[in-house]
């Protein structure tokens, strides 16, 4: 409430209300078919730059924080457009610029995704009865970009391409020699295989599906890149593209069993927040709680998602803390509480 005093302070009406430009652009675009696979480096040659990460992050966040302002003026259709509009962008991050399909635009764009969601679970938290279509209508927008996520598996195609691409302007400078023998060596391939392609090919699979692969993947990649130091230096002397080969991957490989993780959690919760939108406008239109999530699922026509993380389906509990929540990955820990009152 102190974020929103001093919000209300900071920006005069005529700011508050450019938020309603949105409302429009949103609408439209909610219309068009989301796009899932954005391009890869070697064909968005001809795109604009990569957008400042700083002012994405930053341009959720104030969106964020003008919702909480409009909901706090009751104009709550702008509130939840301008939560909404975060996805969007976050979207953009992705598929619209170049070099967006490396691993640290895919974790920028599932920052800005938790605060959409922290900020529609919020507005959710009670019954908006001049939005109860509008809740509907953004649920199931919300849920288009989680069956139309860029996949795990591009991210990883994308790193290698980003590698290589490294990799033959270090080999191109004075010195770089070591660097043009890599990559052509037997070590690099057989490292390429066993960090980037391996994950690739199960990657995009659900996460209870490949649990046991992705540990034994990471105890692979322990394994392979935690050498100890005097066996590195024996081995630089008797293979020495293996031991040029293990500190370039030490340095840039990625950890990709934490980043599937990260993004699985991020989208259960991009599910939650649909459900917890789903949960206001059947409150509104009903005038009761939903008796469990199969009724819920009944009354809202396309059906709503289980547990991602676990293929349970979520349980609704009006009598508890929480009305819905999700505790499946150590330190993704999430929840959504609702009231009537």
């Amino acid at each position: 409430n102190k974020l929103i005093i001093a919000a209300e302070k900071e920006f005069p009406e005529q700011k508050i209300g450019d938020f309603k430009k949105i409302v429009p652009i949103i609408k439209n675009k909610q219309k068009e078919t989301k796009q899932s696979i954005a391009a890869t480096f070697k064909e968005s040659e001809n795109y604009p730059s990569s957008p400042s990460f700083k002012v994405m992050r930053a341009t959720a966040r104030y969106w964020s924080v003008m919702s909480r302002v409009l909901e706090q003026k009751q104009d709550y259709e702008t509130s939840l457009y301008s939560s909404h509009a975060i996805f969007y962008i976050s979207k953009d991050l992705q598929t619209k610029y170049v070099n967006s399909g490396s691993l640290i635009h895919k974790m920028i764009s599932v920052a800005m995704n938790d605060i959409a969601c922290n900020s529609i679970m919020y507005w959710s938290s009670r019954p908006k009865h001049q939005c109860k279509e509008l809740s509907k209508e953004v649920a199931k927008d919300i849920l288009d970009f989680v069956k139309n996520e860029y996949p795990l598996s591009v991210t990883i195609e994308n790193e290698i391409l980003l590698l290589e691409d490294v990799l033959n302007n270090f080999a191109k400078k004075k010195g770089g020699s070591k660097y043009a023998n890599l990559l052509r060596s037997n070590a690099y391939k057989e490292m390429l295989n066993i960090l980037y392609n391996e994950p690739k090919k199960s990657f995009d699979k659900p996460i209870y599906e490949i649990k046991k692969e992705m540990k034994e993947f990471s105890e692979k990649r322990e394994k392979l890149l935690n050498e100890d130091s005097t066996y590195l230096i024996t081995k630089a002397l008797l293979n020495p593209d293996k031991a040029v080969a293990i500190m370039v991957f030490d340095l840039a490989s990625p950890d990709f069993p934490k980043a599937k993780e990260t993004c699985e959690a991020s989208l259960a919760k991009m599910e939650m927040t649909a459900i917890a939108l789903a949960i206001n406008s059947f409150v509104c239109e009903k005038n009761k709680y939903p008796e469990s999530m199969s009724e819920l699922s009944e009354w809202f026509g396309s059906g709503l998602p289980k547990n991602r993380i676990t293929n349970e389906p979520y349980e609704l509990d009006f009598k508890g803390t929480h009305v819905l929540y999700n505790n499946s990955v150590p330190g993704k820990e999430f929840y959504f509480d609702f009231s009537i009152k």
